[in-house]
This record gives structure tokens, C-alpha cells and sequence, in this order.
């Protein structure tokens, strides 16, 4: 399809065996060997090869111009004026077009009047040229299907490699984390363990120093019913030395009465 096709309801997203455009509007980018490729304003570009490409007026942002998406294995054939690259869809010419499709250009899409500045004949002769240009579109066509299939085979099995390796570290990362929970659970009890265990030390401590205290309280009431008692021996004694003293006293004072009672003897020999 060429320019002409580009009408209301047109739209095609697919592989191509090439593709002929002269960005304007600022130019844009399109993506080679999957890193972005700056497209200038004004030049011609001809991308071949295994081609995937989208164009429609409907793309975000787009603003009803038309568009074009290109990823493309190999980077494009470019120029202008003499120096341009000729349009696979027929003859270069100074013909009656000049890329007239307007609006921006986007990262990935190219604004662009497709097949610009030539005309829109193509070779319909049935010849063997176009036999073969058929066989080889339809080969690029079956290469872009089969490379799309195995970049996709190939996204997978790295996607399922990748999700293999975070379930690793994932599960890694997990049993370090039990481990140091384990080791964290160890201590805890190790120190609730420590702390019972010092408790219990300053409870016998505790229980010592009472015992103690209570034997040395059990010594000085002893000793302080030895000494009381001591006293009342000692007070008995005393009573009874001075009943002793009060009774010595008493019997000398009976003698003497009794001596006093008793009559005077007469000297006999000097009587008057």
C-alpha cells in the first residue's frame, strides 16, 4: 500500500518487507535491533529487511494524522534530493506528491507522507520480477512471523528465568530472615533464662541476709534472758545476804536483852 491507501478507514499493523516514508513535523524515532534510531525531518528513509510495522491515524496523541511504528533488524537506507533512496513501490520522480500527510512525529512513530515525492505506480505486469518480489515479501513476511515468535519464546524463557530467580531469593531471603528469627527466639529465651536464674540468685540472697538476721536476733534474745536472768540471781542473792545481815542482828539483839534481864551478882567478900 502506498500513500494513496491512507483514507478514513485504513489501518495496518503487521510484518512488511519494507517500508518508504519522509518524516516531517519535527521527524521521530523508530527501533533497530531494539534501541531507538533518531529520524530526521525531511529525509527520505527505506527501511528492508524483517520489518514490524503499525500505521493509522488512531495512535494516541496522534491527533487524526497518520503514523508510523517501525521495528526494524537493520537500520535504514536515508537521504534527499539526489541522494535519497529509490521507493520499492516504483521509479524515483520529481512526480506529484511531496509527502503532504502533516502532524507531529512521536518516540516510535514517524508522521510521515508515505512513499513521498513519488509516484504511486507499481509494477503490475505479472512479471517475474514481481513474482519474486511477491515470494520475497511473503518470505519476509514468514521470517518478521517466525523472528516475533521467537523473541516472544525467547521473552518468555528469560521472564520464567527471571521469576525462577526472585522465587530463589525470595526463598533464600526467607530462610535467612527464619534463621535470624531462630537465633533472635535463642537469645530471648537464652536471656529470659539469665534473668530467672538472677532472680532466683537475688531471692537466696534475699532469704540468706533474713536468716542471718533472724539467727542474730535469736542470739540477742538469748543472750538477753541470760543477762535478766543473771539480774534476778543476782538480786536473790542480795535479799538473802542482807535477810542473812537482818538476821545476825536480830539474834545479837535477843543476847542483848537477855543479858540485860539477868540479875547483878553480890561480890561476897566486901559486904556492908
Amino acid at each position: 500500500f502506498n500513500r494513496n491507501d491512507l483514507n478514513s478507514g485504513f489501518s495496518y499493523s503487521g510484518p512488511a518487507s519494507s517500508a518508504y516514508f519522509k518524516p516531517i513535523a519535527g521527524g521521530g524515532n523508530a527501533v533497530v535491533n531494539g534501541s531507538s534510531y533518531p529520524l530526521s525531518n525531511g529525509q527520505y528513509y527505506l527501511f528492508t529487511g524483517v520489518l514490524t510495522v503499525d500505521v493509522s491515524s488512531n495512535h494516541p496523541g496522534s491527533n487524526g494524522h497518520w503514523e508510523i511504528c517501525i521495528q526494524s533488524n537493520s537500520a535504514p537506507l536515508h537521504g534527499n534530493g539526489s541522494k535519497r533512496p529509490d521507493s520499492p513501490c516504483g521509479s524515483k520522480s520529481t512526480g506529484n506528491s511531496n509527502g503532504n500527510s502533516s502532524g507531529n512525529t512521536k518516540n516510535g512513530n514517524s508522521n510521515n507522507g508515505l512513499n513521498g515525492n513519488e509516484s504511486d505506480s507499481k509494477n503490475q505486469g505479472g512479471t517475474d520480477d514481481s513474482i519474486k518480489k511477491a515470494a520475497a515479501a511473503k518470505q519476509a513476511a514468514e521470517n518478521a512471523r517466525k523472528a516475533a515468535e521467537a523473541k516472544k519464546a525467547a521473552a518468555a524463557k528469560q521472564a520464567a528465568e527471571n521469576a525462577k530467580k526472585a522465587a530463589e531469593a525470595k526463598k533464600a531471603a526467607a530462610a535467612k530472615q527464619a534463621a535470624e528469627n531462630a537465633k533472635k527466639a535463642a537469645a530471648a529465651k537464652q536471656a529470659a533464662e539469665n534473668a530467672k536464674k538472677a532472680a532466683a540468685a537475688k531471692q537466696a540472697a534475699e532469704n540468706a541476709k533474713k536468716a542471718a538476721a533472724a539467727k542474730q536476733a535469736a542470739e540477742n534474745a538469748k543472750k538477753a534472758a541470760a543477762a535478766k536472768q543473771a539480774a534476778e540471781n543476782a538480786k536473790k542473792a542480795a535479799a538473802a545476804k542482807q535477810a542473812a545481815e537482818n538476821a545476825k542482828k536480830a539474834a545479837e539483839a535477843k543476847k542483848a536483852a537477855e543479858e540485860k534481864k539477868k540479875p547483878k551478882e553480890i561480890n561476897p567478900g566486901g559486904g556492908n
